[in-house]
């Protein structure tokens, strides 16, 4: 139970206070002395007895934030910030009130825990918050002053609102920000104690007024809330309006600083590391926001058909061993697309029923007979995703299982009627002095014109050199057969041999049921050049990961629904592009908080979790109820 010293200018109790990204918030007992200025902090209060304390802070000068979440408050004192939790919100208010009142010059005995001289002290700080107001309301207008006459579109802008009485400060991240700025604001989702009182007491209709046309649509592209029931989309009134359609670039990743960002971590992951044996299972493991690839498992799924193009060309070839070669040639292209560089970086485990969508825009140079079908627009609104278009890819993710982590997508092009299904499987284990992610799972290209599938598997993917700069790379054997047609591909993705070899190799040999002789071979790096033999002719080149990507599309935040990934991770991506990885790190533990406590209330009322777009298959496998040969079959009838 919190306590005070008797008789002595002090206020003590237990509170959380956050450590770091791999131990997260551990109990500590704070003693507040008012005379020194000081707040000392321990492990225990057994820790106090013994006047053993893990560390102090020095309150002169010192600046108390107020957090709009989780009962939180820091202290910003000779260039730190310390983080700590309250159990409530009145305990809360007792902390800075009375460390608030230590800067003013009071030295009241406060009890934290009891109501012991809350109502006594409230007219003092009423008092001296009232007195403050002009000088306040003074500095918010220089503060506008200045955005005005400094604001460009690469600046932060900063942002006032007022949810619930609360005030919050926000700002927009942008390449580029000014020191004094960032200084005025602290962090993202904050606001000081002194000013959040301020304008709640002395509101002025005109001054609220103005703060409100500060607002504009940045503020619901990076609003740091997330509303509790987003209003469902009609998506045939998202497909008429264009500018709800924001194409996104592929963000580069940040390979040239990884090195300086593992040697400033090293004892967090030497921390990580102590935890590990030989075969344990990486999910029960919490990794370290750092190492995070700032987007979702199931987008980087979507991102293995930014290739639109060669996955849209399977079916345009007459020879069966051309669509086959056609069909490795996209199977190749996923490796590179779906990673940002080489770097063993982990992308967010999506959260139960997590869904993506994106469409890829096939290139005007891509021109193909295009089959008599007269209810185009029918089938592309009645599709995965209902605000793309005809001469598109277009692709739906869906995590369908959180335990065991199972992740499906689907993909269709419309105008060369091919498709893709497959649902990924993945387990993390620790191998030693590598980590190894087993991919469990199929993945199979439906060609409608020709009717013929194709069924292939995920390799395996290896983090190595985890205790320096950690890289990743692909290994295994993989086959893709059409029963059909009897064409298959074997392909085997080479790891880097102990002592020489090169990284990331890949052979493969492609045959045509009349011959036991390949009519095909391949032999490069995945995410370089692959070159291919034909018998009897000279070597040329099958595929470069180099060749340009095509960007997808999505829609903006504010018209997608809570359960998108954009929406679901967008406080956790904000967090690590401002390089706040204490931030980030809170947001991703609200994520999977509010998951656990979804998944208790479903097992305590019995209720079983239903997918949202995919539906059990035979065999452990998954399937798309709604593919685009059922919906073209069911349009021509109709």
């Amino acid at each position: 139970d919190n306590m005070a010293i008797s008789g002595s200018p002090t206020t003590e109790g237990a509170l959380s206070k956050w450590t770091n990204p791999v131990s997260g918030w551990q109990y500590r007992w704070l003693v507040l002395n008012k005379s020194e200025c000081t707040i000392t902090y321990y492990t225990s209060h057994e820790k106090l007895q013994k006047n053993s304390p893990k560390g102090v802070i020095s309150l002169k000068d010192s600046t108390v934030v107020i957090e709009s979440n989780n009962f939180n408050f820091s202290i910003h004192s000779e260039g730190k910030k310390y983080q700590f939790q309250a159990k409530d919100e009145r305990e809360m208010d007792k902390w800075v009130r009375a460390i608030e009142m230590r800067n003013s010059g009071c030295h009241e005995k406060i009890t934290v825990g009891s109501d012991e001289g809350y109502e006594s002290t409230m007219d003092t700080l009423v008092a001296e918050l009232r007195s403050s107001i002009p000088e306040c309301l003074d500095q918010i207008d220089t503060d506008e002053e200045y955005f005005d006459a400094h604001s460009s579109p690469t600046m932060p802008t900063l942002e006032v609102t007022s949810p619930q009485d609360d005030v919050a400060f926000r700002y927009n991240s942008t390449p580029r920000s000014h020191k004094g700025i960032d200084n005025h604001l602290g962090m993202p989702n904050t606001v000081p104690r002194r000013v959040n009182s301020v304008l709640d007491i002395g509101k002025s209709p005109q001054r609220n007024e103005r703060r409100a046309s500060v607002l504009s649509e940045s503020a619901c592209q990076d609003r740091q809330e997330l509303p509790e029931s987003p209003s469902p989309i009609n998506s045939k009134i998202v497909k008429d309006l264009p500018q709800s359609i924001d194409v996104i670039d592929d963000e580069i990743d940040d390979e040239k600083d990884i090195s300086e960002t593992i040697g400033d971590h090293k004892s967090i992951i030497l921390h990580v590391l102590s935890q590990l044996r030989p075969g344990v299972d990486l999910t029960r493991i919490t990794l370290p926001p750092f190492i995070l690839e700032k987007r979702s498992h199931l987008e980087m799924l979507a991102d293995m058909f930014s290739r639109a193009e060669s996955f849209a060309s399977v079916s345009t070839y007459d020879d069966p061993k051309d669509r086959l070669t056609a069909c490795v040639k996209f199977y190749l292209g996923t490796f590179s697309a779906g990673r940002k560089g080489t770097l063993a970086k982990k992308p967010y485990n999506p959260i139960l029923g997590e869904v993506f969508q994106c469409y890829y825009d096939l290139p005007n140079s891509f021109q193909v007979p295009e089959e008599d079908f007269e209810k185009k627009e029918e089938l592309v609104d009645s599709g995965p995703v209902p605000w793309a278009n005809y001469r598109s890819t277009t692709v739906l993710c869906e995590q369908i299982s959180h335990h065991p982590p199972i992740s499906a997508f689907y993909a269709e092009c419309p105008l060369t009627g091919v498709s893709a299904l497959g649902h990924i499987q993945t387990k993390s284990k620790f191998l030693g002095l590598s980590v190894g992610v087993y991919n469990i799972g199929t993945v199979s290209i439906y060609d409608s014109k020709h009717d013929e599938l194709y069924i292939t598997h995920p390799p395996t993917a290896y983090g190595r050199s985890v205790l320096t700069t950690p890289w990743m790379e692909l290994g295994g054997k993989v086959t893709m057969d059409c029963p059909k047609t009897g064409c298959k591909a074997l392909l085997e993705l080479h790891t880097k041999p102990f002592y020489g070899g090169r990284k990331h190799r890949i052979t493969g040999e492609l045959f045509s049921p009349s011959n036991k002789k390949p009519f095909l071979k391949l032999d490069g790096e995945w995410n370089n050049i692959v070159e291919s033999k034909q018998p009897n002719k000279e070597t040329s080149q099958f595929f470069d990961a180099h060749s340009p990507i095509t960007r997808k599309k999505i829609r903006k935040l504010p018209v997608m629904e809570s359960h998108e990934s954009r929406r679901v991770w967008e406080h956790v991506t904000t967090s690590l592009r401002n390089g706040d990885e204490q931030a980030a790190g809170d947001a991703k533990h609200k994520v999977e908080e509010t998951q656990r406590e979804k998944a208790k209330a479903r097992k305590e009322s019995g209720e079983e979790w239903k997918q949202r777009h995919f539906v059990p298959g035979k065999e452990g496998a998954w399937e798309y109820p709604n593919d685009l040969k059922k919906r073209m079959e069911k349009l021509r009838m109709s």
